[in-house]
């Protein structure tokens, strides 16, 4: 098990770093989450997950929601299989794409 969560972290940081002008992060160390900042132009946190979701259909969850300092991030599972984490990054490409 540890090992499969290891290999959706390599790939989920992979995704991200494929889109280095819309998210910064740190590489989680122990968690099956990762919570990376929000660069590009954005309100708060809580619209652009509702964004995603409505635009994209992605579920993310808003930063604020672990309270002030998780304002501009977004909380990002892992302990999803490689296709969902592809295809939910496919749309946020194809999201942003839209909205640039």
């Amino acid at each position: 098990f540890r090992d499969i969560l290891r290999s959706r972290r390599e790939l989920i940081c992979q995704r991200l770093d494929e889109l280095p002008d819309v998210f910064s992060y740190s590489k989680p160390q122990g968690a099956y989450y990762i919570f990376p900042e929000i660069k590009v132009s954005h309100v708060g946190s809580k619209q652009f997950a509702l964004d995603l979701l409505q635009q994209a259909g992605v579920a993310v969850t808003p930063g604020s929601a672990f309270g002030p300092s998780g304002e501009h991030h977004v909380r990002m599972a892992y302990c999803v299989d490689d296709d969902s984490i592809n295809l939910a990054f496919d749309r946020i490409e194809e999201y942003l794409k839209k909205v640039a």
